[in-house]
């Protein structure tokens, strides 16, 4: 099951390497509920294995130690994965701007189009030049930050995927006789 929940989860992170800056906000929702279907089958097997040969005494140190493991966990990876994003736009970025020419007949109509309705809007000519080219500039980062969350989709789908083996040489819960209710305090 826990096999089945990573293959999902890979799926459904690779699926959102496919974003761009135009992509519909249904279309988004679609993809993130694909990513988290198979969390439930990650979560709960992993969760119901933290008490395997455990004594019923023993339940609350090992909820803490689960809990704390999950925090620190979650904080770790949020660490991680906003500095490599950080880190990894700013490449992104400087790939993009070595790549612009100011000569080049894209980047001029685009330029001369920005400089043409910002004017229509009241702008002197030199004031809409320099907003055309923070806006352009504007552009770039936007584009920058989109290919760097692609790059962390595709690494983290193919982390995920590779822990699908994970599972398989997990320690089995051994076959043992349910415990007397009566002996729990049950009714």
């Amino acid at each position: 099951m826990v096999c089945f929940g990573y293959l999902i989860t890979a799926a459904g992170i690779y699926n959102l390497t496919r974003l761009d800056l135009n992509a519909a906000f249904g279309t988004i929702t679609f993809w993130r509920m694909i990513q988290v279907t198979g969390l439930a089958f990650i979560f709960i097997p992993i969760s119901t294995l933290n008490y395997v040969g455990v004594p019923l005494s023993k339940s609350n140190q090992i909820s803490s130690l689960s809990n704390f493991a999950r925090n620190l966990g979650g904080s770790a990876g949020t660490a991680l994965l906003t500095t490599y994003l950080a880190r990894n736009s700013q490449v992104q970025q400087v790939t993009l701007a070595a790549n612009v020419n100011s000569n080049s007949v894209p980047y001029r109509l685009y330029m001369d189009k920005m400089k043409e309705m910002l004017m229509a809007h009241g702008m002197s000519s030199d004031n809409a030049t320099q907003t055309a080219l923070g806006q352009a500039y504007q552009q770039m980062l936007r584009q920058a930050s989109m290919l760097s969350y692609k790059n962390a989709f595709a690494i983290l789908a193919l982390t995920i995927f590779l822990l699908t083996p994970l599972p398989f040489i997990m320690r089995l819960p051994s076959k043992r006789a349910k415990p007397d209710p009566e002996a729990l305090g049950g009714h």
